[in-house]
């Protein structure tokens, strides 16, 4: 849903320094455009998103069933 997906990003702008939502969004763009794992985008997400427990909740919903094992 792309109400869901725009209130999550506006929380990352919201909550994340903007080196930090930099970060994030240039990983989203690269596991789209098939040039990142599943598992790397997991990584960098987690990492950018620390101890922000919002956000790390938040993403969980975002990835696909067969992913959330590794989140």
């Amino acid at each position: 849903n792309r109400q869901v997906a725009q209130k999550f990003l506006d929380k990352i702008k919201e909550l994340l320094p903007e080196a930090q939502q930099t970060t994030f969004t240039r990983a989203i763009k690269e596991y789209r455009s098939g040039s990142l794992a599943i598992d790397r985008l997991i990584s960098v997400a987690l990492d950018q998103f620390g101890e922000v427990e919002e956000l790390v909740t938040g993403f969980r919903d975002f990835i696909s069933g067969k992913h959330r094992q590794l989140y």
